[in-house]
């Protein structure tokens, strides 16, 4: 067998006492132990572990072998009492002598994320001013999370990459020498590891098995906290044994007189902080310990340093177990000499310790397993602010009901436990060692587990190439959480559909999350099409060089949707089998608007539309007009009533005085990637406009279906309160909505309240076919309304509770995500570059014209702005 790291550790400090110690003076003697451990000896002869083979990293206890494996999950927003029960099941599962480790990883180690979103994002795009915005953004965000600065003037927010793990270690207590007990134990030790990964999936965590290499990177991470993951990652030795590639050659260890274990090289240092609970409350639910990271309603609580927190959960022979917990209530009631109120009143910490030891001892009698536990967290912080977050942490905690306290003796082996499969429980006993597991159910223990925290978006996901070969994908938006997880959000990484939807009250910062949508799509080279009131894009319009189309009552333009549309097949997947069959669904959807503005078709009149398109295309072929229809109507008037009334209806729109709009060779030039449709001008004869908005979608939907399927396209749809507001084209918006998800295509709508999605059947299918709804500042009959109505699900309080707290600060906006995937509260913070991009403000409107009448172009204009210049 193997030496351990315990025994290394005995031989060198009786060595050193033999020796004789170095005076220091009035200091604690495990300060001065472990300060004579990390200066004369190899950071990594104090790691416990042997190797890592056969996906096991390979440790023993002083006694026993070991075998340990990981789990990377993603966290829960908020986890119930389901996630409660699963979680205890699978540590009651666990075979004996088993230790579990929950664990939160903050660091700032976002490389991987940015990297893979900015190449993602430059790799079709082909405007300049939009590559610079993208690289602008990256180095932003890398040099904030590389050098601890925050990205808002006011407080303390870095970007930051949580990962969460689960450890197992399990240990093997049977003969070393038997091979075939041996075998026995590793079958059960991989019979479990497929257990867990199951147990993980069933609650919803989406684990993934670690590998040597990803054990490697974590340690790595841990262990030279000092440096920039990023050039730490590049330094990694693959080929070097597994305990000697965890310290870099440069990384030296120091244990201060505080306490704190101080991590360095020739350019940097760092404080290592631990902080291990005391107490926990009398009432412990596992949401209770979500709070830990920072309470989701408040918009200041997080812990703002990197930090390494951990639950640790040993579980030992249950039988012992309940003997010694047996034992220990015998003891404790005979101090209990008397039951009297005077007696009770002089000695009430045993009656507490009495009822509390009474009742642990009936849970694990009945429904639970008796399991050690402690948990803590070890804060990675520069040396002058040490003291302070310290400080922070145990006040944010206690407010959370968990009493805990800085360790300033025993932080090196405090550390060394805290690591991945680092715990001992022979190190850890109740009356000598750490002393700082407690002995509870495995319900508590459930309960103290670390699963919950900030959504990361979408990606980096792992995706594979036609040749199979795997690579990393993000793209999207680029958002941050209140407690500094970044995050990925991309609309089309959707199993339903890609249609959003924009809830967003006046001056919550509505406009600079839109313009981002668009940049998004621009940089994918995607083709954008966008209905609006009000002139909102038309400065980013310009910027990007796109085009902005207006429609005037008085110089009517042709959007005749039939024009064009062959009658044979055009794409594989073409419904029945033809260009004209594939688009039927929407163009009957709109006949029916203009014939029926006051009411609905019933089905004959419905099929009767249906009919008269398809045989009028049969006669017209590609230069097919509305009137056409209206002719095949009037025909059929002498033997059909029915044929007659529709007639009468379509009148206006195909031969009377809209009959411009509908008819001829359409005049609407779709040709630029980024069109904006403006219909102001049109509000003077709404019943036009909510036609020619029907139109210009059916338009925009067959623009979609012409082109590549591979090439994204955007619809969005903005003050959708008022566009939307036509009762009758529920059916139109609904057919449209659905269909252009085939086309590789996403079609979005902004409101100011949820109210506003119920105003007409067409507002309604708009907000009920987008799987994305993006929520910023609302006011609260909004969001009492959206709570009546179920429109973000069902009634959940916690949740409206945190929408009330989303508003705008200075630098960001505040935007709740929700998807069937995930959900989560961000903020959008752009660089400066950015800002100036996407501002309306007339005072920033105004500078950047007077740099270009100066001469400089307008990326150039934008880059002084951005640089402070100008």
């Amino acid at each position: 067998m193997k030496i351990t790291a315990m025994t290394r550790m005995r031989h060198q400090l009786r060595r050193m006492i033999q020796q004789g110690a170095p005076d220091y003076g009035e200091r604690a003697l495990p300060l001065q132990a472990a300060e004579a451990l990390t200066e004369r000896d190899d950071p990594a002869s104090l790691l416990p572990y042997l190797d890592y083979e056969d996906g096991y990293c390979v440790r023993d206890d002083g006694k026993h072998p070991q075998l340990g494996f990981g789990i990377q999950f993603s966290p829960l927003m908020v986890a119930g009492k389901d996630i409660e029960e699963q979680i205890e099941s699978l540590i009651t599962r666990a075979p004996a002598d088993t230790v579990i480790q929950f664990v939160a990883h903050s660091s700032p180690a976002i490389e991987d994320r940015i990297q893979t979103w900015e190449a993602r994002r430059l790799r079709y795009c082909k405007d300049p001013m939009l590559k610079e915005l993208v690289e602008r953004r990256s180095q932003h965000m890398l040099d904030a999370a590389a050098n601890n600065k925050s990205l808002l003037p006011n407080e303390r927010l870095y970007p930051r990459e949580v990962h969460y793990f689960a450890f197992f270690t399990m240990t093997f207590d049977g003969d070393p020498e038997h091979a075939e007990e041996i075998r026995s134990w590793r079958h059960m030790c991989d019979e479990f590891r497929q257990s867990v990964q199951g147990a993980f999936a069933s609650m919803g965590l989406g684990p993934a098995l670690m590998n040597e290499l990803g054990a490697r990177r974590v340690l790595r991470r841990i262990a030279n906290p000092q440096m920039v993951p990023g050039e730490l990652q590049r330094l990694e030795e693959e080929d070097g044994s597994f305990v000697d590639s965890i310290f870099d050659k440069r990384t030296r260890i120091r244990v201060k007189s505080s306490g704190a274990i101080q991590f360095s090289d020739d350019e940097r240092e760092v404080d290592v902080v631990p902080i291990t609970i005391d107490t926990y409350p009398d009432y412990l639910r596992l949401f209770m310990t979500g709070d830990l990271l920072g309470e989701l309603k408040s918009a200041t609580d997080r812990i703002s340093p990197a930090y390494w927190m951990h639950t640790t959960i040993y579980k030992p022979s249950t039988e012992k177990a309940r003997n010694d917990i047996t034992m220990r209530m015998g003891m404790i009631s005979k101090q209990c000499m008397s039951d009297s109120e005077w007696y009770k009143g002089m000695m009430p910490h045993l009656f507490t310790r009495r009822r509390d030891t009474q009742q642990l001892l009936n849970d694990t009698r009945s429904s639970y397993c008796p399991v050690r536990m402690w948990s803590g967290i070890n804060i990675i912080t520069e040396p002058e602010r040490a003291a302070s977050d310290a400080d922070y942490v145990t006040s944010l905690w206690r407010k959370a009901g968990f009493r805990a306290s800085r360790e300033r003796y025993i932080t090196l082996p405090i550390w060394l436990s805290s690591l991945p499969w680092g715990y001992n429980p022979r190190m850890d006993k109740p009356t000598s060692g750490l002393q700082r597991a407690q002995m509870v159910s495995s319900l508590n223990g459930a309960c103290a587990s670390v699963c919950q925290g900030d959504w990361g978006g979408n990606g980096p996901v792992v995706r594979k190439d036609p040749q199979g070969n795997p690579y990393l994908y993000a793209n999207g938006l680029l958002l941050i959480s209140r407690r500094g997880q970044m995050s990925c959000i991309d609309i089309f990484d959707s199993a339903t559909s890609y249609n959003f939807s924009v809830i967003a009250t006046s001056g919550a910062g509505k406009s600079f999350l839109a313009n981002e949508f668009v940049t998004d799509m621009r940089c994918r080279d995607g083709v954008v099409r966008i209905i609006d009131v009000g002139g909102s894009y038309k400065e980013l319009c310009e910027l990007l060089g796109g085009q902005e189309l207006r429609f005037d009552p008085n110089y009517p333009v042709s959007l005749n949707p039939f024009w064009g549309i062959r009658g044979k097949q055009r794409y594989d997947d073409d419904d029945g089998g033809s260009e004209i069959a594939e688009m039927i669904p929407v163009l009957k959807d709109a006949i029916s608007q203009m014939a029926f503005p006051l009411g609905e078709p019933d089905n004959y009149e419905y099929q009767l539309i249906e009919k008269a398109i398809l045989e009028t295309h049969d006669t017209h072929g590609e230069v097919m007009e509305t009137k056409h229809v209206y002719q095949w109507l009037e025909k059929r008037a002498d033997s059909d009533r029915v044929a007659k009334n529709i007639a009468l209806q379509l009148e206006p729109y195909a031969v009377g005085r809209h009959a411009a709009w509908f008819n001829g060779e359409p005049q609407l030039d779709l040709s630029n990637e980024f069109t904006i449709l403006e219909l102001e001008e049109l509000n003077v004869d709404r019943e036009l406009r909510n036609v020619v908005m029907t139109l210009l979608m059916a338009r925009t939907t067959r623009d979609m279906y012409l082109r590549p399927r591979n090439i994204p396209k955007m619809m969005l749809i903005d003050e959708a309160w008022d566009l939307l507001a036509d009762p009758k084209s529920g059916k139109f918006i609904e057919t449209a909505f659905r269909r252009i998800r085939k086309y590789y295509g996403s079609a979005g709508f902004i409101t100011q309240g949820f109210k506003d999605t119920d105003l007409s059947p067409a507002a309604q299918a708009a907000f009920d076919n987008a799987p994305w709804t993006f929520v910023l500042k609302q006011s609260g009959p909004s969001l009492d309304y959206a709570e009546k109505n179920g429109k973000l699900g069902g009634e959940d309080e916690f949740l409206f509770d945190m929408l009330r707290g989303v508003k705008p600060g200075a630098g960001y906006s505040e935007v709740f995500v929700k998807h069937e995937s995930g959900g989560g509260l961000f903020r959008f913070v752009v660089d400066p570059y950015s800002y100036f991009l996407y501002s309306t403000n007339p005072k920033d409107q105004a500078r950047l014209m007077k740099l270009t009448e100066a001469g400089h172009s307008t990326q150039e204009s934008i880059r002084m702005l951005a640089e402070g210049q100008g």
